[in-house]
């Protein structure tokens, strides 16, 4: 807790009162989370002091009526407060207004981010399909706020899936060999890219037919009849 006992200011209730000091008084830095012990001094020479009204940003906060002039203050927000007080004698007759500031730092060290986490599970990695076959592209994906998947074969971008599962379908239509990958990205732009697997696309309409076996001909090693 913060306590403020640095009297530089009084109050004055005009000729009537007795100047004394009032705390705090001077700039105050604390951390958010923190208290700050708020203390004035004040008396009247011919009666005696009704109240000592304090504000913070031009907002009344609370009324002190009973000696000792205290409270506690605990901010709620980091931010610079202004905290301003005067006091009422019996006859309402009122102080200059003292004033003081109050700097609430939020030193609370937040979390590093966190990367999504993304594996690909389909297609399996030495897969095989047909040429023309629809690929269906799936990952396990995490994290609390992602945002997308992308896949990518052999290193270009080829459909977004934005919602779970992640899940989607592509087809690719020439023979080869080829690779996949895929980019989870989160709202806060941090991406992670997933393993690469490999596939290949064979053309299922390809035959290779067999010869004909003619018992009256004569083969030789490496021909055919």
């Amino acid at each position: 807790m913060a306590f403020i006992d640095a009297y530089r200011e009084h109050f004055s209730i005009e000729s009537i009162c007795k100047e004394l000091p009032i705390a705090p008084t001077g700039d105050v830095a604390i951390n958010l989370g923190e208290s700050v012990a708020i203390r004035f001094n004040a008396n009247d020479t011919d009666g005696f002091v009704e109240k000592v009204a304090v504000s913070v940003n031009g907002q009344l906060l609370t009324e002190l009526t009973n000696t000792p002039f205290a409270l506690n203050n605990k901010p709620t927000k980091a931010g610079t407060y202004q905290l301003s007080a005067v006091a009422f004698d019996d006859d309402n007759v009122q102080s200059k207004v003292v004033r003081s500031t109050i700097k609430v730092t939020d030193n609370v060290t937040e979390p590093t981010p966190e990367a999504p986490s993304v594996d690909l599970t389909s297609p399996a990695n030495g897969s095989s399909f047909d040429k023309g076959q629809r690929i269906t592209l799936t990952v396990n994906a995490s994290d609390k706020d992602l945002k997308q998947v992308a896949y990518f074969i052999n290193g270009k971008q080829v459909t977004v899936s934005t919602s779970a599962p992640y899940t989607a379908t592509y087809k690719v239509q020439a023979e080869g060999n080829y690779t996949v990958h895929a980019v989870a990205t989160d709202a806060k732009g941090l991406s992670t890219q997933c393993k690469t697997h490999q596939f290949s696309i064979k053309d299922a309409t390809k035959t290779y037919a067999a010869p004909t076996w003619n018992a009256n001909a004569v083969y030789a090693a490496g021909k055919q009849a």
